[in-house]
């Protein structure tokens, strides 16, 4: 039979009989083993108190200790640890040695940017050229393509066939067929038979397509017109009294081009003549007419228009001239020019033996044809001469193209001035806009490297003068035999060099070094005076026609030989007074009085007296004399 063992409930069971080995605990302690030994118990827990290890011994109640930047808040069951001494809103950098430090508090759209060996910093992201743009919000970020990068906007192609627009109705247009394009690298495309209304007088007018594939018009050009449409044609509606009249051309650039450089071009540099050929020249056709000679290119950024040659045939031309309100009508649509001017808003005949100047333009085509349009701008006066018309020109007074014409996008293709006793053009002047430089030659840059053509050399010239700097020589030398001398014209012969010859009473010719030439002496020239006093001037006759005195005075300088004379018609006579130190000789014995105390009256009213002066500025002698006169 088992022996059966009794429990001494009053003593603790070992712990290795699975007992705590003690007969006691601590109330609300922790329990801590200690191998074969009784369990121990931790100190009831403050508020906020954990067990906090210690290596070879038991845990220990503790708090938490607070440290730099980090607040310990202990309660009953809780500890709440929080971050404090930072700036609201900011974010906080880390110091190895020391406590957080805090940003300054970001803005909208500012981000955390590194610095090497440096706290970071907030900062607003920038963009070179203009290739990104950002749009910064509460929060937010947008980031999208700046104008360097946009996608492609412009015209691609045409569909269908036939015509490609309408534009026969005043007021409207229609865009007949259907075509492709892109706005900002999306494809549009759009039907064709699109009819656009209310194009007023006075405008030019910009079509486009925009990204619903719909028909709009626009008479601003701008980034947005090109940016957000596909523009196709330019409309002008102008001001022709009457029926108005309706020009289109072509503005489809082609997307290729960015459309970004293309506004950038239309207003820095425009539209311009290539030049790669040096062609589109104008010339004259005929007495009436102008041609173009040599084909080249119109450059309109990115969209291009041939020249062509004319082979021969006038060119039709556009003639406008501007109303008194400053809007463009057209005077004529016509290959031959009449010499009419713009005299005051209204298109007028020159008037007789005068002349008239026009500036011609050339434009682009409008698609349906490929030849381009050409226009003419009326001159808004009439010269008396070739060579006043010329001076309006070199003094860049003509008229050009602008507002609602200018828009048209044209370049100057030069002059022609008209003459209205021949009927005729009587001078074709090239002056175009070209965006290329041409030179004469690659060395002729001095006058003896220039070559002359000595055809009709057979004057002061002649065949021996074949360059700039021998004709220039050889009319150096004759004009130092030309001293003292004068050209004279037989009206079919050269010019002869011949001496002045002036004959009549008191004439003299004094011939000087060089180009002078003096002339002095010669008639008197007559006023009448009906005041009573009068300055008098060298070489004058005075008419003293007033019922009271009339007094006129010496002039206060003169030279010797210059002459004065005066006679009496009304009532009151004259009298010849004197300034300072002078004074005027009768004969050997009788002399005025010197100074202003002196003077010569009449004392009939028809007297007369003619004077000439002896000394310089002071001293006057009697020439001749009618009358009984009065020497004071």
């Amino acid at each position: 039979m088992a022996t059966q063992n009794s429990i001494d409930t009053n003593k603790p069971i070992e712990v290795s009989k699975g007992g705590s080995g003690a007969s006691s605990l601590t109330d609300h302690g922790l329990l801590l083993g200690s191998g074969t030994g009784a369990i121990t118990a931790l100190a009831e827990a403050a508020d906020g108190q954990i067990p906090i290890g210690s290596t070879g011994n038991d845990c220990v109640l503790a708090t938490i200790t607070a440290g730099a930047n980090i607040g310990i808040t202990n309660a009953a069951g809780s500890i709440t640890a929080d971050v404090n001494g930072t700036t609201d809103h900011a974010i906080q950098i880390g110091n190895a040695a020391g406590s957080l430090t805090s940003l300054g508090v970001a803005t909208d759209g500012q981000l955390l940017i590194g610095s090497t060996a440096a706290d970071m910093v907030p900062a607003s992201l920038t963009s070179t050229s203009g290739t990104i743009s950002y749009t910064a919000g509460a929060g937010t970020l947008d980031l999208s393509a700046g104008d360097a990068l946009l996608t492609p906007s412009g015209f691609e192609s045409w569909g269908g066939a036939g015509n490609y627009y309408d534009d026969t109705t005043i007021g409207q247009f229609t865009v007949l067929r259907p075509g492709t394009g892109y706005i900002k690298g999306v494809p549009i495309s759009w039907a064709g038979s699109q009819t656009e209304t209310g194009l007023t007088t006075g405008n030019t007018y910009f079509i486009y397509i925009d990204s619903a594939g719909t028909i709009g018009k626009a008479t601003t050009y701008n980034k947005a017109l090109v940016g957000d449409n596909i523009v196709l044609f330019e409309v002008l509606r102008d001001s022709t009294a009457v029926t108005n009249v309706q020009i289109t051309v072509k503005e489809n650039h082609p997307f290729q081009f960015p459309w970004c450089s293309s506004v950038w071009a239309h207003d820095t540099i425009g539209t311009v003549i290539s030049g790669i050929t040096g062609g589109a020249n104008i010339t004259l056709n005929g007495t009436q007419k102008i041609e173009i000679s040599g084909a080249d290119e119109l450059e309109d950024h990115g969209l291009e228009t041939d020249i062509p040659d004319s082979g021969g045939t006038a060119e039709v031309f556009e003639q406008y001239f501007t109303l008194g309100s400053g809007k463009w009508a057209r005077d004529a649509q016509s290959d031959t020019f009449d010499g009419t001017y713009n005299n005051g808003g209204v298109a007028t005949a020159l008037g007789a033996n005068k002349f008239s100047v026009n500036r011609l333009y050339v434009s682009k085509d409008d698609i349906t044809s490929p030849t381009p349009r050409y226009f003419s701008v009326m001159g808004d006066a009439q010269y008396n001469n070739l060579v006043a018309a010329q001076t309006a020109i070199a003094d860049g007074s003509i008229p050009t193209a602008t507002a609602e014409l200018a828009k048209l996008e044209m370049a100057q293709l030069g002059y022609i001035i008209f003459e209205q006793s021949s009927v005729s053009i009587v001078q074709v002047i090239i002056s175009k806009e070209t965006a290329r430089t041409s030179f004469s030659g690659a060395t002729a840059t001095t006058a003896s490297l220039v070559l002359t053509d000595t055809t009709n050399f057979d004057g002061i010239l002649s065949g021996a003068d074949t360059t700039s700097q021998s004709a220039f020589e050889t009319i150096d030398d004759w004009g130092k035999t030309a001293s003292r001398s004068f050209l004279t014209d037989s009206g079919t012969a050269i010019p002869a060099l011949e001496q002045i010859t002036i004959s009549g009473a008191g004439t003299i010719l004094t011939a000087g070094s060089g180009s002078t030439v003096t002339i002095s002496g010669g008639g008197v020239t007559w006023t009448e005076v009906t005041g009573t006093s009068q300055a008098m001037a060298i070489n004058t006759g005075y008419i003293a026609n007033n019922a009271a005195l009339v007094t006129a005075t010496l002039p206060a300088t003169a030279a010797v030989g210059s002459t004065i004379r005066i006679i009496g018609l009304g009532a009151g006579g004259f009298k010849i007074a004197q300034n300072a130190s002078q004074y005027i000789r009768w004969d050997e014995s009788t002399v005025t009085t010197t100074g202003v105390g002196g003077s010569i009256d009449s004392t009939d009213d028809h007297d007369a007296i003619e004077l000439i002066c002896t000394v310089v500025d002071d001293g006057w002698g009697i020439l001749s004399s009618k009358g009984n006169l009065s020497i004071t």
